[in-house]
């Protein structure tokens, strides 16, 4: 997807900035998670509406839900392993916080967080950070949309900002609107840098988890992303 810079997203004070963004992204979640819960886990409503469309799109990649994401959009396959990477970042991240606060406490969590804001880190790894919480923020602005559908396409209007320009369209398939990601996701260049950022969680939790990691000073997603990005080979796709 498109990153575009956004007044919610800072990186200032490095994962704590990640932590009040997920914050905030949680609190627009509760308001998606109320679509399609009529279907009780099966197949995903059909988007009769492009609001309908988007509020599935949005709460697919929340939910990580691989089914709902798709029956909402239209794309290749190298969009699919974006976004739905996208969606596997953003569950790793949210889990990896959880484990933090459950181990050692909310406060502490906290206090070491701050304290690592105060030393120096590589503009790399700050990079890839932004990266990924630039990508969530894209996700979660298109709750703000409006829509002007034109017979069987629509456009997608920022609500805060209508002058700006969006890359995001709808289109109409037999009678379901879905969101055209085509456009969005740069062609797979964003699979490396949200790997990294995945793995890094994921790594953080399983080590909360067995103990390896004794303290919350001891846990840096930046420094983690940083160095598995490295050894991610250019071509290679999200696992």
């Amino acid at each position: 997807m498109a990153a575009k810079p956004s007044s919610k997203v800072t990186t200032g004070g490095g994962i704590v900035g990640a932590l009040i963004t997920l914050a905030i992204i949680a609190k627009f979640v509760s308001v998606h998670n109320a679509v399609d819960k009529s279907g009780l886990g099966l197949a995903p409503v059909v988007a009769e509406t492009p609001q309908r469309a988007l509020a599935t799109f949005v709460s697919g990649i929340f939910d990580h839900d691989v089914a709902k994401i798709r029956s909402a959009s239209l794309g290749d396959k190298s969009d699919y392993a974006t976004v739905e990477l996208l969606s596997e970042m953003w569950v790793a991240t949210n889990e990896a916080q959880a484990a933090e606060q459950a181990k050692f406490g909310k406060e502490a969590v906290e206090r070491a967080h701050k304290a690592r804001a105060t030393q120096p880190t590589t503009a790399s790894s700050k990079g890839l950070l932004l990266v990924a919480l630039l990508e969530i923020s894209m996700v979660q602005d298109l709750g703000h949309m409006d829509v002007q559908v034109h017979g069987d396409t629509a456009d997608l209007i920022d609500k805060r900002h209508p002058s700006a320009s969006t890359p995001a369209k709808m289109v109409r398939r037999d009678g379901h609107w879905k969101l055209d990601i085509s456009g969005l996701c740069h062609q797979g260049e964003l699979i490396r840098p949200l790997t990294a950022v995945r793995d890094a969680a994921r790594q953080i939790k399983a080590e909360v988890a067995s103990g390896q990691i004794k303290s919350p000073g001891e846990i840096d997603l930046e420094r983690r992303a940083e160095a598995i990005y490295t050894k991610i080979p250019q071509s290679n796709g999200a696992k």
